[in-house]
């Protein structure tokens, strides 16, 4: 088996996803973001995996990517396979994984979401989608467990999935004219092998300006509950987005570019089965 040890910060600088940093990463800095998100997450009472932090400008679109990575090193031996669980019931998200070409299973975890609207979305995505992992991991420790988890913020509130149709057509009215973050968090885990990352990456979504009845449209057209914002960017995008940060899988759930490059850079990508 080909050794690998790869430290977080160095595989994100290194990785063609991440084109534009804007300081070098280093131990120390890993160390301050490290200290940083732990006393945040300690103070409003969720527990979070972050090791590095660093905004990167996305120029052809003029928007942002905030990408948070945990741990300091990876020591891995990779194995000859490897079973990839996706800890998520979305269909979007296992669709994205299979245009992908990464072979996997889907195990659902059964847990309590965060979903105070109050919460920094950043801490939320991050805090529900190591929930979600490491729920299945306990149960396949020898699996590496992928857990996601998005929502949509404007300003500093979170927009997570409406309770009806009513809070649907208010948050439609919110998003109206303007412009929003699309957060959604991923980590990677394979307890036997204690590898253990995080990160949280956005994209930025305008609305077009929406009449009532380009909602009631959009209402009648797609099921508004079950989706962060009240609304899916597959799904009717021609009546409600004017324009959206590439690439699109971000928005719909899980940032696959992002997550297929980590697999590169661990070495595992070749060595996965559902």
């Amino acid at each position: 088996m080909t050794p690998v040890c790869l430290a977080s910060a160095d595989a994100y600088q290194a990785s063609g996803f991440l084109r534009k940093s804007r300081a070098p990463f280093s131990a120390a800095d890993a160390q301050a973001a490290q200290a940083r998100e732990s006393s945040r997450a300690r103070r409003i009472g969720l527990a979070i995996y972050v090791g590095v932090s660093s905004r990167v400008k996305d120029e052809s679109k003029g928007g942002s990517w905030l990408v948070k990575g945990g741990g300091d090193l990876h020591d891995l031996s990779v194995p000859a396979s490897l079973r990839f669980i996706l800890a998520s019931a979305s269909p979007r998200r296992t669709e994205l994984l299979r245009e992908a070409g990464l072979p996997h299973s889907v195990e659902v975890a059964a847990v309590t979401e965060h979903e105070d609207p109050s919460t920094d979305p950043r801490v939320m995505v991050l805090h529900n989608a190591r929930l979600k992992a490491l729920a299945v991991a306990r149960k396949f420790p020898a699996a590496l467990v992928l857990g996601a988890d998005t929502t949509v913020a404007l300003g500093d509130s979170a927009l997570n999935k409406p309770a009806d149709l009513a809070e649907s057509r208010a948050m439609l009215r919110r998003l109206s004219g303007r412009e929003h973050t699309v957060h959604t968090g991923v980590c990677l885990v394979c307890l036997e092998r204690g590898l253990q990352e995080a990160a949280d990456i956005t994209a930025w979504v305008r609305f077009k300006a929406l009449s009532e009845d380009d909602i009631s449209r959009y209402q009648a057209l797609v099921n508004t509950l079950d989706k962060a914002g009240a609304y899916g960017i597959q799904e009717g995008r021609e009546i409600i987005i004017e324009d959206y940060q590439r690439p699109i899988s971000t928005i719909m759930g899980l940032p696959v570019e992002y997550v297929t490059q980590r697999l590169e850079a661990l070495g595992l990508r070749e060595v996965l089965q559902a």
